[in-house]
């Protein structure tokens, strides 16, 4: 059962699900999280100075270096920024269709997924059915988890959840 935090609750804890979000693309497109419910794990990173801040662009770079394994867990990065520019449009460029660029003009998605006073970006991996298996925020680019972390997470969380009732996978 879904249930949406209203705006100004909590944010995402692991074991629970991610809220609603709902933004537009570059086009005006608007696109939600439930797109890719059931069908694929989700790295929502919501960073609206992004084009502003070497080290998460830095970072960025990292994640596209080693996307090809998180690829392999079908995952997508949906990137949450205030105005897109150079850094924003490589990512989506180097990932293709598995990165979704979303627009936070306002700022009022940034309100609400930075509530962690201090932060300057949100770092959410949730697995295929949108329940949130970590986050990482903060007001300093440094704390940003390495992308294997986050692989190695995904990984760890799809293993322990063979749907087949089973605690892991069946030792062979």
């Amino acid at each position: 059962m879904h249930t949406t935090l209203p705006a100004t609750g909590p944010l995402p804890r692991p074991g629970n699900l991610l809220p609603a979000l709902e933004l537009p693309d570059e086009s005006g497109t608007s696109h939600t999280l439930w797109e890719y419910k059931q069908r694929h794990p989700v790295l929502l990173f919501v960073a609206p100075g992004l084009e502003s801040d070497v080290a998460l662009g830095a970072w960025l770079e990292r994640v596209g270096a080693v996307w090809p394994k998180l690829a392999a867990h079908d995952a997508v990065l949906v990137l949450v920024t205030r105005n897109p520019g150079t850094r924003a449009r490589a990512a989506q460029a180097a990932l293709g269709a598995a990165c979704r660029l979303l627009l936070d003009r306002d700022g009022s998605a940034a309100r609400r997924w930075l509530a962690v006073e201090g932060s300057d970006w949100g770092l959410y991996l949730a697995d295929r059915y949108l329940e949130c298996l970590d986050l990482w925020a903060g007001g300093d680019a440094s704390i940003l988890p390495a992308p294997e972390t986050v692989i190695s997470t995904l990984a760890h969380a799809e293993q322990s959840d063979c749907a087949c009732g089973l605690p892991a996978w069946p030792e062979e």
